[in-house]
């Protein structure tokens, strides 16, 4: 929670469809969201209201700045401010077995798009806010 008591969710996805979809979401949760389309404006959204996140939904493939989602997530687990956030790994790519348990040693969850479910995602997402991180 904030300085204003607001609770605030960050969205990092290019997909105009996915943000409007976690961003209800999350509104319906009572959580505000900060959407950054690109990895540049996740970059500094995580440095500006880094104390402000209750959470993070990251996709792995994003646009702009030079960073993947892989690296937004490195950033984070590496900055204290960061580093206890929850991530919510929300992505259409295709990943090994040995990308998903590094995955998992550093998200909350992983949630592929082709196998969406609003049911279960407001589930992990409701776990995640109550402060059970083990989603």
């Amino acid at each position: 929670m904030n300085r204003k008591g607001l609770i605030i969710g960050l969205i990092i996805d290019d997909d105009p469809l996915v943000c409007k979809v976690l961003e209800k979401i999350l509104h319906q949760r009572g959580i505000e969201a900060i959407l950054a389309t690109d990895s540049r404006k996740a970059q500094k959204t995580l440095e500006e209201h880094a104390e402000d996140l209750a959470i993070a939904i990251v996709d792995l493939l994003i646009p702009g700045g030079g960073l993947t989602g892989w690296d937004i997530i490195a950033y984070m687990k590496q900055h204290e401010e960061t580093a206890d956030i929850p991530i919510i790994v929300l992505t259409g790519v295709m990943i090994s077995p040995k990308e998903q348990a590094k995955l998992e040693q550093h998200v909350s969850a992983v949630v592929r798009k082709w196998d969406f479910d609003l049911k279960s995602f407001g589930k992990i997402l409701d776990k995640l806010l109550s402060g059970d991180n083990s989603a």
